[in-house]
């Protein structure tokens, strides 16, 4: 059964578990409302296709970049 993975590396996170969804409705909704909390603070560019269904936001803070990215395991 595939799954959907959301991982990154920001520094607001203190644990970087990546976030696993089974469906990918769950996964898209998760993604988009991580773009929306970003793209209000942080100038941030974003990648997205449905099929396959992938994503990645590429956001900067202070200075450094950081990634998030959303993809089909399995």
């Amino acid at each position: 059964m595939a799954k959907y993975i959301i991982k990154n590396n920001l520094p607001t996170e203190s644990d970087h578990t990546p976030d696993v969804w089974n469906t990918e409705d769950e996964a898209m909704i998760a993604f988009g409302n991580t773009v929306g909390i970003l793209r209000a603070k942080y100038p941030t560019k974003v990648v997205f296709r449905n099929n396959p269904l992938r994503g990645t936001i590429q956001v900067e803070i202070d200075g450094f970049y950081y990634y998030v990215e959303l993809y089909r395991e399995g």
